[in-house]
């Protein structure tokens, strides 16, 4: 399989933001194109309005029995998806340890028996569980086997929405990233999106991919500086002129018949701190080719 990476960015969304109102005192509120809200504190800080939080625990190898009876437990009560997310997240991790190796074949026993059970059902239960998120060392790795990519990140994410679209052609993720402890601090640095569309045919440039999608979903007024550009991905640092308050990185990247779009954003004030960060997340994209 041949491996390639990429960089990542925001989605159909292409987030062209407008100055609504103010619902609290000093909070900015925004709303992008989706109809997503967010709201800014007096830190600067992006706060996620009507947020609906997507429990995505990250699977380790440590943590395996515990997992994997979790998964089990989830099945047994009926909650197919929730039990299949933690058994096809514990088959991503590849470990020569001799116990892991046993809870990875039993997974995969469970995974077929659910297979044999549920017949055409469990396509759909598939498709519900693309999205997997593993912790490797210290790095969090988010992968969606469907759409074929995976994500490095040094800090936990926060997964807010995922979904197919379009029938299952496209799949749209969002996440964010706090400093300190993610379960208890208030408020995102940053924030990330990826728009991924499987297009049946294979993409043989990612210029001519990028024109047919800014063409189906409007052109933005945003000052891109280009980073990287090579056939199968561009990398830009944006910010906007209009005095909307936000910068960093979009991408647009392809592989095989897959196209993948991202956005990582963050307050302006904030760029000198998090702008490297945010690259080394782009630059945590890889896509495999199958």
């Amino acid at each position: 399989m041949r491996r390639s990476v990429f960089l990542f960015i925001f989605p159909a969304v292409l987030l062209q933001f407008n100055f609504v109102f103010s619902q609290m005192p000093d909070w900015k509120y925004y709303r992008d194109r989706e109809g997503n809200s967010y709201y800014f504190d007096r830190a600067f800080h992006i706060r996620i309005a009507e947020q609906k939080i997507f429990d995505c625990e990250p699977v380790s190898e440590q943590g395996a029995q515990y997992y994997f009876n979790r998964g089990v437990e989830y099945i047994d009560d009926h909650q197919i998806v929730r039990g299949l997310y933690y058994l096809k997240s514990l088959m991503c991790i590849y470990s020569e340890n001799n116990r892991f190796r046993k809870i990875k074949r039993d997974a995969s026993l469970w995974i077929n028996h659910l297979k044999k059970r549920h017949g055409t059902r469990y396509e759909k239960y598939d498709a519900e569980t693309s999205l997997l998120h593993v912790k490797k060392n210290k790095s969090f790795v988010l992968i969606n086997e469907k759409m074929y990519y995976s994500l490095s990140c040094s800090r936990k994410p926060v997964v807010i929405s995922r979904g197919w679209k379009r029938s299952g052609k496209e799949f749209s993720l969002r996440i964010a990233f706090r400093s300190g402890d993610p379960e208890k601090s208030e408020g995102y640095d940053y924030v990330a999106a990826v728009e991924s569309r499987d297009y049946g045919f294979t993409l043989k440039d990612v210029g001519v991919a990028q024109s047919s999608w800014v063409r189906e979903y409007g052109t933005e007024k945003v000052i891109r500086n280009e980073i990287s550009s090579e056939k199968n991905f561009k990398l830009y640092k944006f910010s906007y002129p209009d005095g909307s308050p936000f910068t960093g990185y979009e991408a647009f990247f392809i592989s095989g018949n897959k196209f993948h779009f991202m956005k990582i954003m963050c307050h302006e004030s904030l760029g000198s701190k998090l702008l490297a960060d945010m690259e080394k997340l782009a630059r945590g994209f890889k896509t495999v080719t199958p």
